[in-house]
């Protein structure tokens, strides 16, 4: 069993993790959902997944040869401190790839460096359509 401490859920008194393949999953008691880490660092819920299989269910034959990439940015200094934005959309695959693809729900991601970076440590979590970073 492998143990580590995500730091937003730190605070959390009960934190029990699960290795499942390639994942970590996480349980935190006040939480109704589990949380699924990635190798990467990044944190989902089961429904950002299923927001993001809907999506290649309902746009995805009308973009062959396309990939959803994940852009986030977030602002560390100046006038919109901590201001962020986060997009999602279709674009060609680039031939070789940049960067390898993450899989999260079945469903290939492009994400940035940066990007990556920046959600490393943070919660996907997607409601009523929208995608929400939680921290």
């Amino acid at each position: 069993m492998k143990r580590e401490m995500i730091p937003h859920f730190a605070k959390c008194r009960q934190l029990i993790l699960r290795l499942r393949s390639s994942q970590v999953v996480v349980h935190v008691r006040d939480m109704p959902r589990p949380l699924i880490k990635l190798d990467c660092g990044i944190i989902h819920t089961p429904e950002f997944a299923d927001h993001l299989r809907a999506l290649q269910s309902s746009e995805g034959s009308s973009h062959r040869g396309e990939v959803l990439s994940l852009d986030y940015i977030r602002c560390r200094s100046g006038p919109q401190e901590g201001a962020e934005w986060l997009q999602l959309m279709w674009v060609p695959i680039p031939h070789p790839p940049v960067a390898p693809l993450l899989r999260i729900g079945g469903v290939e991601i492009f994400l940035h460096r940066q990007s990556l970076r920046g959600l490393r440590g943070r919660c996907l979590h997607a409601e009523d359509g929208r995608i929400r970073v939680l921290s």
